[in-house]
């Protein structure tokens, strides 16, 4: 329920905010770099917490871009 790879990072069901990878700064971590990883340097997504406290992730690599809003597909 944390992350579905089978969803886009961006949506509600891809990086859920009430359980899972955003509910522990540890956890946020695993995000921080996930995000990294997969979307474009000068992309981001904003995703809020637990609490409602919304964190920026920013992309830098560029490996899975499609994963943002979609499922990852072969090509990421």
């Amino acid at each position: 329920n944390g992350l579905a790879s089978t969803n886009g990072l961006a949506s509600t069901n891809g990086l859920a905010s009430t359980n899972g990878l955003m509910t522990s700064t540890g956890r946020r971590s695993t995000v921080k770099y996930i995000a990294k990883c997969a979307l474009a340097a000068g992309d981001y997504i904003d995703k809020a917490d637990n609490y409602g406290t919304v964190s920026r992730f920013y992309g830098g690599l560029g490996v899975g871009t499609a994963w943002k809003n979609n499922a990852c597909d072969i090509t990421c």
